[in-house]
């Protein structure tokens, strides 16, 4: 039996955590982009299939769990120049189809297996989430979209401090830059900058903070981190503007169980079985959400609070249920 790990080369998180996997005996099967789809049979006693590199055969029936960090199964891609035959580009385009078509058959089957991650909440929508946490009794920062300068403006000129920050997950490359959209303080002056029509672009009421809190949640557990940010200019409006010469105080944090509750509910409700989540303590001692990262870090909790996150998600990852699966 096989616990898949979908991972990239550098990711040290799911590094670590192999280790302890293979500490536990475990078989473990690293998927990135060497690891091919090469045999897949479904009849009426089930259905099977086999994943291939150059040193490894994996049944479906012999995985045990998956966790997906990273990597993803290779699927064969064509390239088509623009100059190429209207018939060839057409073909092209329905193998493409053909593709996904058998990628998303696969995965939606290893997700039935023991496991976390789904690349289905890699797009997890912020301002959705926002409301939901709302809905479930969690307190939010108020939340402006606005692409007209002027109620930009009025926003800004209403007494509140705001930053602005992405929509979406606020990276993005092309594989030559890499971009980020941290977030940051916004003045009435920034407006000025704008014209009259734009992008619509998010405002958000700055909380004024006691310390940051970086959660991280694993199937109803919750492991927290207190981040005192506030005292540094550089991680004031970001903690993620890491002051590498002088680190921010990192301690274990205990969450209030009526917090616990209310996240909990939340995580369900998206379906998030592993997670990152950031709230703030602001200065009136009130828990206020900021979002949910599906595939966010650990690490940053992790080392500093002595949790040993790696372990705990190897352990998770070795508690599959063992009954045995009908084969083709």
């Amino acid at each position: 039996m096989y616990c898949l790990i979908f991972k990239d080369e550098w990711d040290q998180t799911s590094n670590k955590t192999i280790d302890w996997l293979l500490n536990l005996d475990a078989n473990v099967a690293i998927v990135n982009e060497d690891f091919f789809i090469v045999d897949f049979a479904l009849n009426n006693n089930g259905i099977d299939f086999i994943l291939n590199n150059k040193n490894l055969n994996v049944k479906y029936s012999e995985i045990s769990s998956y966790w997906l960090r990273r990597g993803n199964i290779y699927m064969p891609i064509f390239n088509v120049k623009t100059q190429e035959e209207p018939k060839k580009k057409a073909k092209i385009n329905y193998l493409r189809k053909e593709n996904q078509a058998l990628y998303n058959t696969l995965m939606s089957l290893i997700y039935k297996k023991h496991g976390l991650g789904d690349i289905r909440l890699n797009e997890t929508n912020k301002i959705f989430n926002l409301h939901l946490a709302q809905e479930f009794g969690l307190l939010i920062p108020l939340t402006y979209i606005s692409h007209r300068t002027s109620n930009i403006n009025r926003t800004l000129s209403s007494g509140y401090s705001y930053c602005t920050k992405a929509i979406s997950q606020g990276w993005f490359t092309d594989n030559k830059l890499n971009y980020h959209g941290a977030t940051k303080l916004v003045h009435k002056e920034h407006s000025k900058k704008l014209n009259e029509i734009s992008w619509p672009s998010l405002l958000q009421e700055y909380q004024e903070k006691r310390y940051e809190l970086r959660i991280f949640y694993l199937d109803g557990d919750f492991y927290t981190s207190a981040i005192f940010s506030q005292n540094d200019e550089q991680t004031k409006v970001d903690f993620r503007n890491y002051n590498n010469a002088r680190p921010n105080r990192t301690p274990p944090y205990q969450l209030p169980p009526e917090i616990e509750k209310k996240l909990h509910k939340l995580m369900q409700k998206l379906t998030i079985k592993c997670g990152s989540i950031d709230m703030v303590v602001n200065t009136e001692n009130e828990f206020v959400f900021l979002e949910v990262n599906p595939f966010g870090q650990f690490q940053q909790v992790s080392s500093p609070c002595n949790y040993y996150l790696e372990l705990e998600v190897a352990h998770y990852l070795t508690k599959y249920d063992q009954k045995k699966e009908a084969v083709c």
